[in-house]
């Protein structure tokens, strides 16, 4: 689980906690790590009343309770192996179950792999931008703890004369919004 610091608001910038002790510049962890089981996540999530947010993250096994299990043995595997073939994928790399409060927000980033997000419960806002716009994002550079994500700041007033080249971005996303059992591909 990780929970903001306390200079962020609702959004969870993820960090490399290997590429922290390498970096050679400054680096403050916007965020706390806690492990916890699954049971206690819950716990924790359902009954703290501070104003603490929560975002958990973990492989998609069976310790996650026998419900959510069966749940991801009975998806439609044929017909993501089939997209898998046709679309020449790779190999499954992981599973993961992430579980976030309502406004929770993730930052502008890209993953390395093929992804397909499935919406269980609730909503999730998604803004998707073209490759062609990669620059214009200014991702942290890949030996940062914050690889693979825009340094702008999308969920404020982004700052244009630091980031000149994000102009061109604005108007370009495509948003998309999920509900429970609606799935969307993100290529990397």
């Amino acid at each position: 689980f990780f929970s903001p610091g306390k200079k962020s608001h609702n959004t969870f910038k993820y960090f490399d906690e290997k590429k922290v002790a390498t970096y050679s510049g400054a680096f403050t962890p916007p965020t706390t790590r806690e492990e916890l089981s699954f049971d206690e996540f819950l716990l924790r999530f359902r009954s703290d009343r501070s104003k603490a947010r929560y975002y958990f993250q973990q492989s998609l096994n069976s310790s996650v309770g026998k419900e959510i299990a069966a749940d991801f043995v009975s998806f439609n595997w044929a017909w993501e192996m089939g997209r898998q073939k046709e679309w020449d994928w790779g190999p499954l790399t992981s599973n993961l179950l992430l579980i976030g409060q309502a406004g929770n927000v993730t930052p502008c980033h890209y993953d390395e792999q093929q992804n397909l997000f499935c919406q269980l419960r609730g909503t999730k806002q998604f803004l998707l931008f073209g490759p062609e716009h990669f620059p214009n994002l200014y991702p942290f550079p890949v030996h940062h703890p914050h690889d693979r994500q825009s340094q702008v700041d999308l969920d404020a007033a982004p700052d244009l004369e630091k980031f000149p080249r994000f102009a061109a971005v604005r108007g370009s996303g495509l948003e998309a919004v999920l509900g429970p059992g609606d799935i969307l591909y993100i290529p990397m």
